[in-house]
């Protein structure tokens, strides 16, 4: 089937030649890349070389920046607040304080020295153990480490697809095949007391997985039974039943 380049308009949707609905929400700077989202599961991403085939049905060469969000486009709000009340060294009342996503307090009231006029008065003042200061910190912290994961990611994403647009899509499943082969080797190996490289077989098959994600386009959806199948054997073994808990 002929495959060529095609740009998607926000507000459409377009059906993805792995199943499901895409619709495009906005462009971005760089010509080829758009945000799309599974009109299902809010799984957006910026898809990088859409391209568009004779029945209409769309893909893309690979994606990154990947997360959900739900339908109407708003993120769960218990991920975007940080919640004073996990901090036990309290001046500040923890239940009456949050912190916004964009670092800026929340119904706040304040422990007295900073509101009340302690350091005009000459009282000392000590804001090492303050939860509003130690809350700011943590915030920051969090913020940076989420950047530098982030930025990570998409390195990591983008090199998965440009493997995939090297070596091709046949190629990279018949690897997933072999390194999947390679690591059921090393595990009897380590069962029979011999030498094995279980944790370098182990790299090669997420290194591949990845790859067939990019391949089938199908990474919300593997996510999403992740996350059922984690809950299901969580249910498992909390019901301690004698049964076995396998996937």
């Amino acid at each position: 089937m002929n495959r060529k380049p095609f740009t998607p308009q926000p507000g459409t949707g377009y059906k993805n030649q792995g199943g499901g609905i895409f619709d495009c929400i906005d462009t971005t700077e760089q010509s080829d890349v758009f945000i799309m989202r599974n009109r299902v599961s809010g799984w957006t991403f910026n898809a990088h070389g859409v391209g568009i085939y004779e029945d209409n049905s769309i893909d893309w060469n690979y994606s990154t920046g990947g997360h959900f969000e739900s339908v109407s486009g708003q993120q769960d709000k218990e991920k975007l607040s940080v919640k004073m009340i996990e901090f036990l060294q309290e001046q500040v009342p923890a239940a009456l304080c949050t912190i916004d996503r964009f670092g800026g307090a929340d119904d706040f009231i304040g422990c007295g020295h900073c509101f009340d006029g302690a350091e005009a008065n000459g009282e000392e003042m000590n804001c090492d153990d303050c939860v509003v200061n130690k809350i700011f910190q943590e915030y920051a912290k969090e913020q940076e480490r989420q950047k530098q994961d982030k930025t990570e990611r998409e390195r990591q994403e983008k090199i998965f697809g440009t493997a995939v647009q090297k070596w091709g899509k046949a190629a990279q499943v018949d690897m997933m095949i072999e390194e999947s082969a390679e690591l059921t080797k090393a595990l009897l190996n380590e069962r029979r007391g011999r030498d094995n490289n279980i944790a370098e077989e182990m790299a090669d098959v997420w290194i591949m997985l990845e790859q067939m994600a990019v391949i089938f386009q199908n990474a919300g959806e593997v996510e999403r039974i992740f996350r059922e199948k984690v809950t299901r054997l969580d249910q498992r073994l909390n019901n301690r039943k004698g049964a076995s808990g396998h996937e």
